[in-house]
């Protein structure tokens, strides 16, 4: 699957932009004209004018007034308004939307949430979110994260790629890599994955030249049988990692009410980590400490280890974890 046009466009239209520190959509316009070199164009139906990082910006009352062509738009309006925005930029010939606005499936409004869909199939578009915190492309700078760089930090370009249903798990993973000077790729906030979901930025990500490992925070997947062909075949290319969060009764429900996901049972999701090699986390320190060790070096082409260490039980210990796992201790020569 390309979704080049989402991680690199050309053109962008922030639909909602504003003027006023503490808004999404002067968030958004702040995080995005700070090292994306492509063009970006400010919407809002007030019109006007908006400085943003010491450049100013003419803003349009719809997208349809853009003068040039558009490949993206982020849109950080009221939830009720996004299916007619959708349908400008549809008109406008805008590849993809990415949907910051809350207020669908989440919360109680998956009529909105079909409706939306609907709308961009009609068109051809590809969404991402609602209910997102945004897409990050650390390679361009392209970066539509409504927490702007000076509430929170950014990593430097690396081979992890990052996905995210949680929009704080994902602010707080950022701010983590760049803190431990971790490199990532690319940072995806999938929100309530109305369209595009989990398993199709991994199987963008598979053919990524600039991703060595893919990780992600996941509650629940959209398609079962999808997710388990897509991460059979990523697996065989590079290794995937996933936190499974809602693996106890309360944390599932608490999934619903975050992003309307069904978590299901984490049993199966085990069985099929297993069966399609993925490796599974369960902390976030535990997902990093792998995508790090994965993305410095190639993956081991057997089951052979063999333990250095200065401790006797250290390596005691080691062996034991290494044969609990199916590995193997190399057999030293003299």
């Amino acid at each position: 699957m390309n979704l080049d046009f989402l991680f690199y466009p050309r053109s962008v239209a922030v639909i909602g932009a504003s003027n006023v520190p503490g808004k999404v959509g002067n968030a958004i316009m702040r995080s995005i004209t700070l090292k994306y070199r492509g063009r970006v164009y400010a919407v809002n139906v007030k019109g006007g004018e908006i400085e943003v990082n010491g450049k100013k910006f003419k803003v349009y009352r719809s997208i349809l007034e853009v003068p040039d062509d558009v490949d993206v738009a982020v849109i950080a309006v009221p939830a009720k308004f996004v299916p007619d925005v959708v349908d400008e930029c549809g008109q406008k010939g805008v590849k993809g939307a990415i949907v910051i606005s809350a207020g669908f499936k989440e919360a109680g409004r998956a009529d909105l949430e079909e409706e939306l869909v609907k709308r961009a199939r009609k068109w051809g578009i590809r969404l991402v979110g609602p209910n997102c915190l945004g897409v990050t492309n650390l390679e361009n700078g392209f970066d539509c994260n409504f927490n702007p760089p000076e509430r929170q930090a950014r990593p430097k370009f690396g081979g992890i790629a990052f996905m995210s249903q949680s929009g704080a798990f994902g602010a707080a993973i950022l701010d983590w890599a760049a803190r431990h000077e971790v490199g990532m790729s690319k940072f995806i906030s999938l929100g309530n994955m109305a369209d595009l979901d989990e398993s199709d930025f991994m199987s963008y990500l598979r053919d990524d030249p600039k991703t060595k490992v893919i990780t992600a925070y996941l509650e629940g997947v959209k398609d079962g049988r999808k997710f388990f062909n897509i991460a059979k075949e990523t697996t065989k290319v590079k290794p995937v990692i996933i936190l499974k969060a809602g693996r106890t009764e309360a944390g599932a429900k608490a999934a619903v009410s975050h992003t309307g996901s069904l978590a299901g049972s984490y049993a199966i999701y085990q069985a099929a980590f297993e069966q399609t090699g993925v490796l599974g986390a369960k902390s976030m320190r535990q997902l990093f400490n792998y995508a790090k060790a994965l993305a410095m070096q190639k993956p081991a082409k057997g089951d052979r280890v063999a333990i250095v260490t200065n401790g006797g039980g250290v390596g005691v210990m080691m062996s034991d974890g290494l044969l609990e796992r199916g590995l193997k201790l190399a057999q030293l020569s003299d």
